[in-house]
């Protein structure tokens, strides 16, 4: 078996490809190819634990086991962690162990990634990012994948983990203007709207958000938390990872049709569209993802059949 650590996963499968492969992903998922039940949640001391598997079908079964501890980030530690096991599914072999919290976040840039090469305007250079936690880093990467990106705008209420992110972000994107911002102005400004948060109510207001406007909203999991103003659905076309998900799980969308603000039959899956499939330049297009199995499990066997075999098992350079 080999095994893949956070670094080891960001040499073997660059961001730019990981969003190629996550393309398959939502093909399957929305073409209901393999098994993939619902996520199973756990209230566990402190936090809540999340467990994921999925079966392709045809080669592969993967788990992921995800702990999320809000509480761990004013002790100097991950708000998140997981760790990844890719089994042969002929017969059981396991196959590949690798840092979860790293695949989550690439599959989850990713997919911000392919919705915004999908959705977002060709031209959009202007980047607002809420959160900087854990995934704030593979989403930055995936925009800068996706789109010429000028200008960020960064919003957190924590500044001196704000300013450790700007830091990190220059010294990896140094061509970019790169800097904290309020909420409001951030937004306003934004091409591309990022909100990677764990808010049980909505950072992102709907005036805030100009016509024209790509929004992806990856941090939101479960029907009390809301990052995304409910209303803001009612002036966008809303696009999510799997329509049956998005329903139980995601506050924003739960919040929107109660109100009416959305019609059910009138949510897309970003596996249902195809490239270029911004409609006007004027359209405000949110893509909502709850996660979902198969977004890991693709991304595991991709590392797998990049990651050259080691006499221990493991792949380092």
């Amino acid at each position: 078996m080999r095994t893949l650590s956070a670094d080891d996963i960001a040499r073997v499968l660059p961001m730019r490809d990981a969003v190629d492969v996550l393309a398959d992903a939502f093909r399957a998922i929305s073409q209901r190819e393999g098994q993939y039940p619902a996520r199973m949640h756990v209230a566990i001391a402190g936090g809540d634990a999340l467990v994921m598997p999925g079966y392709d079908g045809r080669a592969h079964f993967g788990v992921k086991v995800a702990t999320i501890h809000p509480g761990n980030l004013v002790a100097g530690k991950p708000g998140t962690r997981a760790t990844y096991l890719l089994l042969d599914a002929q017969d059981g072999e396991p196959l590949l162990l690798c840092d979860g919290t790293a695949l989550t976040a690439l599959r989850t840039g990713a997919a911000s990634g392919l919705a915004t090469r999908r959705l977002a305007r060709a031209g959009a250079t202007k980047l607002a990012l809420f959160g900087v936690g854990s995934q704030a880093c593979a989403q930055l990467d995936a925009m800068f994948a996706v789109r010429a990106i000028a200008d960020v705008g960064v919003v957190s209420r924590d500044p001196k983990r704000a300013e450790t992110f700007v830091s990190t972000a220059r010294s990896r994107y140094p061509h970019a203007r790169i800097e904290r911002a309020d909420a409001a102005s951030a937004a306003s400004h934004a091409d591309i709207i990022v909100t990677a948060t764990n808010s049980q109510v909505p950072v992102l207001q709907a005036s805030w958000v100009k016509p024209g406007t790509h929004v992806n909203a990856i941090g939101s999991f479960r029907p009390d938390m809301r990052e995304l103003d409910p209303a803001l659905l009612r002036r966008a076309r809303l696009v999510v990872d799997d329509r049956s998900s998005a329903l139980v799980e995601s506050g924003e969308v739960i919040e929107a049709l109660h109100n009416g603000y959305v019609d059910g039959s009138s949510i897309a899956e970003l596996g249902e569209i195809d490239e270029n499939a911004r409609r006007s330049d004027d359209e405000i297009t949110v893509f909502k993802t709850v996660g979902h199995a198969a977004l890991d499990l693709f991304a595991a066997v991709r590392l797998l059949q990049a990651c050259p075999r080691h006499e221990h098992g493991n792949c380092a350079g």
